[in-house]
């Protein structure tokens, strides 16, 4: 139960809502919501984990790439830095 609202001097106004629906018509989604309730849930959830696999798979190698060449970096650095510390020495 709600309790009983107070007079009140202020006014509080609601702010106006706005109802726009666009007009557009994308093709490309309404054949894949067509396909969708063509094949149903089954399919879906065998894309799915397709889906999840091959991401699992290309980011793990994206992460090996990234990892080699950071290690071939660290390599060109610790050979330059050890050349200048052997020149300053030297000299």
């Amino acid at each position: 139960m709600e309790p009983p609202k107070l007079p009140s001097v202020f006014k509080y106004h609601r702010n106006r809502s706005f109802n726009f629906i666009p007009r557009y018509y994308n093709e490309r989604e309404e054949r894949l919501e067509g396909l969708k309730k063509k094949y149903g849930e089954q399919g879906e959830v065998a894309n799915n984990s397709l889906f999840k696999e091959d991401l699992k798979a290309r980011w793990s190698s994206e992460r090996a790439k990234g990892a080699k060449s950071s290690n071939q970096r660290l390599m060109v650095i610790i050979m330059i830095l050890t050349v200048l510390a052997y020149l300053i020495i030297t000299y």
